[in-house]
């Protein structure tokens, strides 16, 4: 939802968790910027933007080969792939916007799964065909009466776009509202919708763990046993529940 500070943290471990038994791509895709690029210290470019460019004449010959040009290995979670976006401007907001078009088609490659962190969600968002295309879509939220406030407006579009493939995960820290509140308001929203077959499973809140995300964020170097941390023995909870989500009807992965 609106300026959730866990998503980036949700993302890399995501793609951590994932890149374990799969090829991983994470895509910083979030029109107002993007955050690894400084937080890990790598060069912008190539990147997001760079692919952008290209994407005119790469869209029907891309392949693995040609997106690991603009790929950086990032030191979370053991070496993850991504492609990384600028901090903010309007170059970041057109370049997600030419990676979306044809539902993301430049990324999709057979045997990779990408993880893209889209930022807000909203019909008007740059990103939205990436989330119509998505096999799987993690909608991130407090407990919170503001939040629970855009979710009830936003959600009979966001349905009628992924359809069941839509999961709303708690952050930490959670907020005035228990999980068992916020789904019984998601079951509302979702009936006053009249969409009740599309009512999306509400997941967590995920654990308050700042040593765990300090290491993902690439602020503390990670112990032997931290994929055993509360935080990553959540997310990996979290990816078994999204892997057996029914997918996507013609999208990528």
């Amino acid at each position: 939802m609106k300026g959730q500070p866990a998503v980036t943290t949700t993302a890399l471990g995501l793609a951590a968790v994932l890149s374990a038994g799969a090829r991983v791509l994470l895509v910083e895709a979030d029109p107002s910027g993007g955050d690894l690029a400084s937080n890990f210290r790598v060069p912008i470019a190539p990147g997001l933007v760079e692919l952008a460019s290209q994407t005119s004449t790469l869209v029907s010959g891309v392949d693995a080969a040609v997106l690991e040009r603009f790929t950086r290995r990032l030191p979370a979670g053991g070496g993850v792939s991504a492609i990384v976006a600028p901090p903010a401007g309007s170059r970041t907001v057109a370049a997600v916007a030419v990676v979306a078009v044809g539902r993301g088609r430049v990324l999709r490659q057979p045997d990779v799964t990408v993880v893209a962190d889209v930022g807000r969600v909203s019909p008007a968002s740059a990103a939205w065909p990436l989330m119509e295309a998505a096999d799987r879509m993690v909608l991130m939220m407090r407990g919170r009466l503001g939040d629970l406030a855009h979710l009830h407006g936003l959600l009979p579009e966001l349905l009628a776009a992924v359809g069941g493939r839509l999961t709303i995960v708690l952050c930490a820290g959670g907020g005035g509202y228990r999980p068992a509140q916020v789904t019984d308001s998601v079951h509302t929203a979702v009936r006053e919708a009249g969409l009740p077959s599309l009512c999306p499973p509400v997941w967590g809140p995920l654990p308050h763990d700042e040593t765990t995300a300090r290491m993902l964020a690439g602020e503390r170097k990670p112990h032997k046993k931290w994929r055993h941390t509360p935080l990553m023995r959540a997310l990996d909870e979290l990816a078994a529940d999204l892997t057996r989500q029914p997918a996507a009807t013609g999208g990528g992965r």
